[in-house]
């Protein structure tokens, strides 16, 4: 409806038992607001709730709940807006042909980018970067990008499945530099499950701050991930992920989420990769690829 801002229509449902039914206004796995409405069963109302408090610059989803007084519970199907105000902070599609680098993004500036040049590519349909040896990492960083409040979603992957030890790759916010950023972790392990982490790096140590397994979602070669990750606040901060196989539904709830106030890091930064082959891996090199970045401020 404007900017912050998004009003919302529905049908109410019907209870031959009840006329008083509530119904929860769900943004993503947050509710943020409610309506309760009474009405004979035959008479279908139709419900409207504006949510004031919509993240500025970003898609989202919305769901309706209806809970009858005995709290019996039903979802609607989700629908996605697009809240108006606020540009991207960063958005690169990789389109071009680079060898040596990743490019200049769309949005953002260029990349800057550490370990070998002959690490990284963009093919014109995604960006890559080669992992060559076990043991091996490397970091991609758009460092003129600088945000205190965002989310950023991009499509990770691997072209090999891993294989004697874990493989590693992570979205970077709040970065200055591969020293000091907070990371969204993908680890994809031998036995083919995927674990999501969100960690912090702080004068070049990376500590787990939380992490959980994601159910259903099975890595395999050439496996590719959907990950959003939102970073908010300050002292604490809030860092929120969720990942799922790209192309499906997205899971409503966040898989992971957890507060942190660490010195170093309460300020704004840019956004980037790191990848990491473990040093025990036994089937090198290792290609990480990725696409569709898109990063977004939260006002």
């Amino acid at each position: 409806a404007s900017t912050g801002a998004v009003t919302l229509t529905w049908k109410g449902n019907w209870d031959r038992d009840n006329g008083t039914l509530t119904y929860k206004v769900l943004r993503g796995s947050t509710v943020v607001g409610q309506v309760v409405r009474t009405a004979p069963f035959w008479q279908i109302p139709t419900l409207t709730f504006t949510d004031t408090g919509a993240p500025r610059g970003l898609t989202v989803q919305y769901r309706i709940q209806a809970l009858d007084p005995w709290a019996n519970a039903v979802t609607s199907d989700p629908v996605n807006a697009t809240i108006p105000g606020g540009g991207p902070l960063a958005v690169d599609r990789f389109s071009r042909a680079v060898t040596g680098s990743l490019g200049t993004a769309e949005t953002g500036g260029a990349w800057t980018v550490s370990g070998s040049n002959t690490s990284f590519a963009v093919d014109g349909s995604r960006g890559s970067i080669a992992l060559p040896a076990a043991g091996s990492s490397r970091t991609a960083l758009l460092s003129s990008v600088s945000a205190l409040n965002l989310e950023v979603t991009v499509d990770l992957g691997m072209d090999k499945a891993a294989s004697g030890e874990n493989i590693f790759m992570a979205l970077m916010a709040r970065a200055n530099n591969a020293s000091n950023n907070y990371r969204a972790k993908l680890v994809l392990r031998p036995a083919g499950d995927v674990q999501v982490q969100l960690t912090k790096v702080v004068a070049g140590v990376e500590t787990s701050i939380k992490s959980a397994a994601l159910p259903g979602v099975a890595h395999s070669s050439g496996g590719v991930y959907t990950v959003r990750f939102r970073v908010t606040g300050t002292n604490p901060t809030t860092l929120q992920a969720k990942v799922w196989p790209a192309g499906g539904v997205e899971p409503l709830a966040w898989a992971v989420q957890v507060s942190d106030s660490s010195a170093g890091l309460q300020t704004a930064g840019g956004v980037g990769f790191w990848s990491y082959v473990s040093g025990s891996a036994n089937s090198t090199p290792q290609t990480v690829i990725f696409d569709n970045l898109n990063a977004l401020p939260i006002r």
